[in-house]
């Protein structure tokens, strides 16, 4: 990642941020959005801060929200669209021309139809200088074992964001592990655990966790 935009912000100024872009997501207000995002972009934040503590983090508690019944339906598709534009938005800005020589498969997992963790965590591996195919979300088993086998990546990562579909994640690792030169397997997402999916080489609800 260019040296340019490594800023860590303080505690103070990612939660005022967050409560911000909060309101502005909930109440569909994209102006506001994209200013808040411009204003962290400008500051040179870090990718991560912007992508997972900052949009990732609004969405996590929208979603939350949107569980307990406090929040409708509808409300929580117009926060994820506004999402994918301001992140849309701030890989042209992050992204660079240096290459480290490494490939990576992402997607989420078959029935899975979230999108913004797993693109979350191809974009960081972009701004890393990796090469990325992100095949979006909903992904049937089969398909992947197959592309992962014809292009032979360095790594594939799974995304997993609810219990119900685990024993997918389960069963596309473990089809992964039988290839045979079967590369790193990293699931990530609010159900990965190594617990639940022991075959892994690596899980993590954390996208910057993983990248580190």
């Amino acid at each position: 990642m260019s040296q340019s935009y490594s800023v860590k912000p303080r505690k103070s100024d990612l939660a005022k941020s967050h409560e911000e872009l909060l309101t502005a997501l909930i109440s569909g207000n994209q102006l506001l959005a994209t200013r808040l995002v411009d204003d962290a972009i400008a500051a040179r934040w870090e990718p991560s801060f912007v992508y997972v503590r900052l949009i990732g983090s609004c969405l996590a508690e929208i979603g939350s929200r949107w569980h307990a019944g406090a929040l409708d339906i509808a409300t929580e598709h117009r926060a994820t669209q506004m999402a994918l534009r301001l992140l849309s938005k701030a890989q042209n800005v992050y992204l660079n021309s240096r290459r480290v020589g490494r490939r990576a498969i992402i997607t989420s997992v078959q029935g899975d139809n979230h999108v913004i963790g797993g693109l979350t965590f191809a974009d960081l591996l972009r701004f890393e200088g990796w090469d990325v195919d992100f095949l979006g979300a909903d992904s049937p088993v089969d398909s992947i074992v197959e592309l992962v086998a014809k292009e032979s990546p360095d790594l594939v990562g799974l995304s997993v964001t609810t219990e119900p579909f685990v024993s997918n994640a389960v069963a596309t690792v473990d089809a992964l592990k039988n290839l045979p030169a079967p590369p790193v397997i990293v699931v990530g997402g609010a159900a990965a655990t190594l617990d639940a999916i022991p075959a892994a080489d690596f899980c993590s609800t954390d996208a910057i966790a993983v990248i580190g």
